[in-house]
């Protein structure tokens, strides 16, 4: 990833973070909470009204995995 892509990505990111302030202390509040066997839920509802969900049981082998994806939340939200 070059450096270009990399700001554009960060400038993103802040916007979002100002759009929706409660985004990353859910992450760091959940991210102590999830365990082998956890059931992560997630929800996409458009403006058109039409749901739709997944789910997935967490397994010891995507630990280390989630817990990355959540420290970069946390590591992006950094001054």
């Amino acid at each position: 990833m070059d450096l270009s892509t990399l700001f554009q990505l960060k400038t993103a990111w802040s916007g979002f973070q100002r759009r929706h302030p409660k985004f990353v202390p859910f992450c760091r509040a959940a991210k102590t909470r999830i365990t082998e066997g956890t059931v992560l839920e997630i929800t996409v509802t458009p403006p058109d009204g039409q749901p739709l969900s997944m789910n997935l049981k967490v397994a010891a082998q995507d630990l280390d995995a989630l817990n990355q994806l959540m420290g970069l939340a946390g590591q992006a939200s950094q001054p």
